[in-house]
């Protein structure tokens, strides 16, 4: 039940929940805790404080977009380096297979069907077959080489080079016994042809014969010490300990 209240000024009962007095008007004092709880009227906000609240609102939700795009930008970055550079988990291709027809290879692989066509157009330009059996060699398609290199020897059968160009695509294709075979026929032709000697010990010392590998080698650094072939060869013997004490 509610108390009587009655106004301080004209002792007339005063409506509960009235803040002045119906009769001679004059403000009610209610008790601490007795009178009409009214919600408190909010305070005018300004623009300026409107404002802030309102970045203080959206402050959250664009950090979250801000970070949720810098995660995925670091990991684009990351895939995208990882394109462009490529990962150290790559397996390296066996030089005995055949390169695979994409990125800058496709390329090669163009050119050298143009190649052969013009080569089958002009079959007896031996020229044209050499640079052929080159531009495969060099870019690791070593059966068209070897079959180019072959053919252009059937008319230019003491042609060192080629032959020893042709006992390498041999030894990269692990025929270690043909890549002999073609790199003395070399020698054969020209007993001092300086790539066949340090080819032949390359053969050697993959087939697993150091001490001939050596031989080759010390044939090499012989013919011409100062040539970056004869101090490749050196190299080598250093590494085998096999170099002679000149004290």
């Amino acid at each position: 039940m509610k108390p009587l209240v009655l106004c301080s000024g004209c002792k007339n009962e005063i409506q509960w929940g009235k803040r002045f007095c119906n009769t001679c008007g004059q403000p009610v004092e209610w008790p601490s805790g007795s009178g009409p709880e009214e919600p408190r009227k909010q305070k005018p906000e300004s623009s300026q404080a409107r404002a802030e609240k309102s970045k203080q609102k959206s402050a959250p939700a664009v950090s979250w977009k801000m970070m949720l795009g810098f995660a995925l930008f670091l990991v684009g970055g990351v895939v995208v380096l990882e394109l462009l550079t490529g990962t150290s988990n790559v397996p390296t291709q066996p030089v005995s297979q055949q390169p695979q027809a994409s990125g800058a290879n496709l390329e090669a692989m163009n050119h050298l069907a143009e190649l052969e066509q013009q080569v089958t157009a002009s079959p007896d330009n031996s020229e044209l077959r050499l640079h052929l059996a080159n531009f495969a060699h060099d870019n690791r398609f070593y059966d068209k080489a070897i079959e180019h290199y072959r053919e252009y020897l059937r008319s230019n059968p003491r042609d060192p080079d080629a032959l020893v160009d042709l006992g390498i695509c041999y030894n990269d294709t692990d025929n270690l016994e043909e890549a002999q075979t073609f790199m003395k026929q070399a020698l054969e032709i020209s007993p001092k042809h300086l790539l066949a000697h340090f080819n032949l010990g390359i053969v050697n010392l993959k087939a697993g014969d150091i001490e001939q590998s050596n031989e080759w080698f010390r044939k090499a650094v012989s013919l011409s010490p100062e040539s970056e072939v004869g101090k490749r060869a050196q190299q080598l013997l250093e590494q085998h300990g096999a170099l002679e004490n000149p004290g």
